[in-house]
């Protein structure tokens, strides 16, 4: 996942695109999300998530995952990660100047890459209010929610 990701990045903005989304095949978007964050993009920002549901395999929510209300600081202290991965637009800025993915982290890579790259103080990180996302979560999931870092 973490070689693939990277590759696809460096691949998509070597290309001259301005930003690039994280997709899930299996979960789902509303139909406003790329709009949204592109506008943040163009605001300034280099990673924008948003607040999100879990969702059962049926597609019932079971969850509202409120993220935009935290702090990052607080929360990355505790282990919490709070930037959803699978709603996640990169800017140009951070994908080319970030410390990328790291195999040797997965099932956290993401969070790790997080923390990294957050703590540097040199990029803009924004989470919406918005639900953006419908999270499938299931049991045979790499990111089921027991196998996650915490999640508030």
């Amino acid at each position: 996942h973490a070689l693939a990701h990277n590759y696809l990045l460096d691949k998509v903005f070597s290309l001259n695109y301005d930003c690039a989304f994280n997709v899930n095949i299996d979960d789902i978007y509303c139909n406003s999300r790329f709009e949204k964050q592109i506008a943040c993009i163009e605001r300034g920002y280099d990673i924008v998530a948003s607040n999100y549901y879990n969702i059962d395999e049926d597609g019932n929510t079971t969850k509202l995952m409120t993220m935009s209300d935290k702090d990052i600081d607080i929360e990355q202290s505790k282990n919490h990660n709070i930037i959803a991965h699978p709603v996640v637009c990169y800017s140009r800025n951070f994908w080319t100047t970030c410390k990328k993915l790291v195999p040797e982290e997965i099932p956290f890579d993401d969070f790790e890459m997080w923390k990294r790259n957050y703590g540097s103080r040199k990029y803009k990180f924004v989470i919406l209010p918005d639900f953006l996302l419908y999270y499938r979560i299931h049991e045979k999931k790499v990111s089921a929610e027991t196998n996650n870092p915490k999640t508030t």
